[in-house]
């Protein structure tokens, strides 16, 4: 039960029960968007390795979920506290992000994108 735990144990405990059960309690059913933004905000304050797996776990999902709500302040600490926003997956996400017209977050991933080095030269491509 949750109600036995002290101070921020008990916030840590009650949260990682809603990402593993997806419940509040038996009658309350929490919406992923909710889940992914807890998951994030769980990531940002306590470095919390059980949210930065359900984080992983969902990420395509999430992100697009993360977009779809115009959420640049989580995207950001996903991409800041984590590598799973990677040179594999930037560019679906860049690419959903100008399909929903989030033109903020396409800034932030194509920046995160220039970061990591996803870009490759042309010069390398092209050797004489």
């Amino acid at each position: 039960m949750v109600g036995s735990y002290e101070g921020t144990g008990k916030d840590i405990i009650a949260a990682r029960k809603i990402l593993q059960t997806g419940k509040l309690d038996s009658e309350v059913k929490i919406p992923l968007d909710l889940k992914i933004q807890l998951a994030v905000k769980l990531v940002d304050w306590y470095d919390s390795a059980d949210a930065k797996a359900y984080v992983k776990k969902m990420l395509t999902k999430g992100v697009k979920s993360l977009i779809d709500s115009g959420n640049l302040e989580l995207i950001q600490v996903l991409l800041e506290k984590t590598d799973l926003i990677t040179k594999k997956n930037v560019d679906k996400y860049i690419q959903y992000a100008i399909d929903t017209k989030q033109q903020e977050i396409y800034l932030t991933l194509i920046h995160h994108k220039d970061e990591i080095g996803a870009y490759t030269e042309i010069s390398k491509k092209f050797r004489l």
